[in-house]
């Protein structure tokens, strides 16, 4: 039988497009707009609803982990095994979400003095952290962490769906129409866990720190709605494994769908999106379900087009794919400790000064891809090499076996 690639096309552009649109969303942050030339407001208009680039994530991530599994089912390919999935997501993200939780929460109680909340810590080192606001933000200097623990609520969930789709739906069709089904029950618990699991009005806002954040986000910035983003982009891989398959349209029609998705999504947010705040209408972070469909569509379209996926994976998108989850972890940590440090204007709409802002931010930023190569060359890249021989090891002693 033809071996099918699991390789998806773009999937390194829309990484590190993800990966800069939350880099530039925490920077412009920190930029006081009232006096700034109309073009660099827009700019403002635009970095501030860079906060999407995690929706992004989250649909890229549900794609690839879902293509071993829907080429299994569409084309045959060799069956995943869970033991490997999980030895896979244990090594790409425990070693670096530990050594981020250790130095973050070590550092803001040696130099700032704050207090180590135990129960957020231990939260944070088990990835349990997502479910109560309390615990959302494991650390109180690395707010991108709160993100890792709902990926890996859904790495764990991902699997069981899928195999339960496959279990009854026989055909692509029948396992197409699974999967958004899934997606429908999601979505339609969201009223419910919105009406039954609304926060308390104490204490609750930004004012107060993280946890006072987290307070104002939850319930609408939920694991299940977060888990629908993920299965849109499970969506996506299956798109991806059957147009593999079947060939319906020339690679040229796949680079125009994609081309007027990703504007659409674009539209959408600068037409619709209030940084920080659920949808009116949907109640969910990030226009959930609209704007993951159209970002997942347009990842689908991309892998399956001909041009556009060589303009996303060009050099430097694949530079920053690649440590982009450096960048993502120690960024705003950076960030953080020169507000509280060497620069107390360094924070939300404090710096007046557009040349000052510009500065200061290319100097974090600089320090945050030193720190991310560093952590991808001597941490990230050893363990996944040590992690991938192994499973080709117990492969080939099973095969002799």
């Amino acid at each position: 039988m033809e071996k099918v690639s699991s390789r998806v096309n773009g999937a390194d552009g829309f990484r590190a497009i993800a990966c800069l649109l939350v880099m530039y969303h925490h920077a412009i942050q920190r930029m006081s707009i009232a006096l700034a030339p109309r073009w660099v407001q827009w700019l403002f208009y635009v970095g501030w609803r860079g906060e999407v680039g995690v929706s992004i994530f989250f649909v890229l991530s549900g794609c690839l982990l879902s293509v071993p599994f829907w080429n299994h089912f569409v084309n045959g390919g060799p069956k995943p095994k869970l033991v490997n999935y999980a030895r896979n997501r244990i090594a790409r993200v425990v070693p670096g979400t530990w050594l981020a939780m250790i130095v973050t929460t070590y550092v803001g109680y040696r130099v700032i003095h704050y207090p180590i909340n135990w129960a957020r810590f231990f939260s944070g080192m088990s990835f349990i952290y997502a479910f109560h606001y309390k615990t959302f933000f494991p650390s109180e200097f690395d707010g991108p962490l709160w993100t890792v623990g709902l990926e890996a609520f859904c790495y764990v969930v991902l699997p069981f769906i899928l195999f339960s789709i496959f279990k009854f739906g026989k055909s692509t069709r029948g396992a197409a129409i699974g999967l958004f089904l899934w997606i429908v029950f999601l979505q339609a618990l969201q009223p419910f866990i919105i009406s039954h699991f609304m926060t308390g009005l104490d204490g609750k806002g930004w004012q107060y720190g993280m946890t006072g954040g987290a307070k104002l986000w939850m319930p609408y910035w939920n694991p299940i709605s977060f888990l629908s983003q993920f299965l849109i982009g499970s969506g996506a891989a299956l798109l991806i494994c059957v147009e593999r398959k079947h060939h319906y349209l020339k690679s040229w029609h796949w680079d125009a769908i994609c081309f007027v998705t990703g504007i659409g999504a674009f539209i959408l947010i600068c037409e619709r999106e209030i940084p920080g705040t659920p949808d009116a209408f949907t109640k969910q972070a990030y226009l959930t379900p609209f704007y993951p469909t159209l970002i997942a569509i347009s990842l689908a379209a991309a892998a399956s087009g001909g041009y556009l996926y060589k303009i996303l994976d060009n050099r430097f998108f694949k530079h920053v794919a690649q440590i982009s989850f450096g960048l993502y972890l120690w960024h705003w940590f950076i960030i953080t400790m020169m507000q509280a440090t060497i620069t107390k204007d360094f924070t939300v709409n404090g710096v007046d000064d557009l040349y000052r802002w510009l500065g200061l931010t290319v100097f974090a930023y600089s320090l945050a891809w030193g720190v991310a190569i560093l952590s991808w060359r001597y941490m990230e890249k050893p363990i996944l090499n040590f992690n991938r021989s192994r499973i080709q090891q117990k492969s080939q002693i099973m095969k002799v076996s």
